[in-house]
């Protein structure tokens, strides 16, 4: 969680509470490139903006480990979200 933290600029709700789904990782590009991303939608973000996360390299390994075994609607850092909020800062 704290690679993630650093590497995207995400917020502890968006870390704790994305699905492997939102997870791009190696997707051809129409350049012709592979990139890799997390695709936050307009309900992911406080502001209610789409954006796309880019993926560094380090953040692209341990996102590669955490996804193996997952569904897609699994969460990649927690079971369960709200719980873990309020564990590490007491919000709900």
């Amino acid at each position: 969680m704290l690679i993630c933290a650093y590497e995207s600029a995400m917020r502890l709700s968006e870390i704790c509470n994305l699905p492997a789904r939102k997870v791009k990782l190696d997707i051809q590009h129409i350049s012709g490139e592979m990139v890799s991303y997390i695709d936050l939608g307009i309900m992911d973000t406080k502001t209610k903006t789409r954006r796309a996360v880019p993926v560094s390299a380090a953040l692209r390994q341990v996102l590669g480990r955490r996804l193996e075994g997952l569904g897609p609607d699994d969460l990649v850092f927690t079971n369960n979200g709200k719980d873990i909020l309020r564990n590490i800062s007491g919000i709900d």
